[in-house]
């Protein structure tokens, strides 16, 4: 048996030559030694390139097996975007990423089909899309290729199947807001009256609204350690809305009957009967409960873009209005049946 030795400063790679000719690498990591059968030289510089950047080898991206831990692929490539996105982005990917990892039964890649098959059919639509995406990115920055090419783009979400928004009738809304408690009403009328987004309505602030404008500055937002506020909106840090008379009037009623007058800049706008800021899955639950069952919160916005399109508002004002960009509005919501009541001038 023939040895090369090379030593590094927290371990060291040992390239071996078996009598019966085959090959292997033994490597010796914080005093516990590993091995794996030999691929090629360029392993050897990676195992000593890993060990002198305290990184274990064998958790590592590039195991000559192909056996790759999850975890830490997926560690690795966060820790590598965090350079470079915002710290709300973050939290999103994190919260979605360690949602599945904490249920997925999968340990490495060495089955990318099965964890597909798992992910599609333990997951929402939109969470496995994402995060197969995600591990894609993941495997193709840090391994250089990736066997989960295309698999994200083979689900298709719900609005793909029905492109269309889904916009609320009059009576519709009529109906719900007359059926469900006063709170969450105001709620939902506020997101009818500005297209906000949830987020944005739960983590609105009196201080937030004066007399001209609405200013969106922050979201509820879920993450890793639950649902938090956090500074700044999902493509903007602020945005202001402007506030015409009717609009003036419902939130002078809404901070009447929900604040009595208060002055407290820092006091949630939303809040239950308790005097608590209102959650996403309360008001979700009154919805499902007095709305149709093939909408969600979400159509608030969908009426909103529409009834404004509609009323001859340009695409790019109604953007500024909402978050959104020009080309979204103008693509996802001038379509022909949402038009068909309005009348050519």
């Amino acid at each position: 048996m023939s040895t090369l030795r090379k030593n590094g400063k927290k371990g060291s790679v040992h390239f071996e030559t078996l009598g019966n000719g085959s090959q292997r690498l033994r490597w010796t990591f914080n005093g516990k030694r590993q091995s794996e059968p030999f691929s090629s030289l360029e392993r050897v510089k990676e195992i000593e390139y890993l060990i002198t950047a305290g990184v274990n080898p064998k958790k590592s991206l590039g195991s000559s097996l192909g056996i790759l831990d999850v975890d830490e692929i997926m560690n690795q490539w966060l820790d590598w975007k965090a350079r470079s996105v915002a710290q709300t982005t973050m939290d999103g990917y994190k919260a979605l990423i360690g949602r599945v990892l904490a249920k997925l039964p999968h340990k490495t890649i060495e089955n990318p089909n099965a964890i597909k098959r798992w992910v599609v059919t333990h997951c929402t639509k939109s969470t496995a899309k994402r995060f197969l995406t995600y591990l894609n990115a993941a495997c193709q920055e840090l391994n250089g290729k990736s066997e989960f090419q295309g698999m994200a783009s083979e689900i298709r979400e719900n609005w793909q199947d029905n492109p269309t928004p889904r916009y609320l009738t009059e009576d519709e809304i009529e109906d719900g807001l007359a059926s469900c408690p006063a709170h969450c009403a105001f709620y939902y009328q506020f997101m009818l009256f500005t297209g906000c987004r949830i987020g944005e309505a739960n983590g609105l602030q009196l201080g937030d609204i004066n007399g001209k404008v609405i200013t969106f500055q922050r979201q509820v937002q879920r993450t890793q350690r639950g649902y938090e506020v956090i500074k700044g909106l999902k493509t903007q840090k602020s945005r202001k809305f402007p506030i015409n008379d009717e609009l003036r009037a419902f939130l002078y009623s809404v901070s009447n009957w929900l604040h009595h007058g208060s002055t407290d800049h820092s006091q949630w706008f939303f809040v239950d009967p308790q005097g608590e800021r209102v959650t996403y899955q309360s008001m979700k639950y009154h919805w499902q409960k007095h709305f149709p069952v093939d909408t969600t919160m979400y159509n608030c916005r969908d009426t909103f873009i529409t009834g404004q399109l509609k009323k001859g508002i340009p695409a790019s004002i109604i953007a500024a209005w909402v978050g959104n960009s020009t080309a979204v509005i103008e693509h996802h919501y001038q379509d022909d049946s949402a038009f068909l009541d309005v009348m050519p001038k």
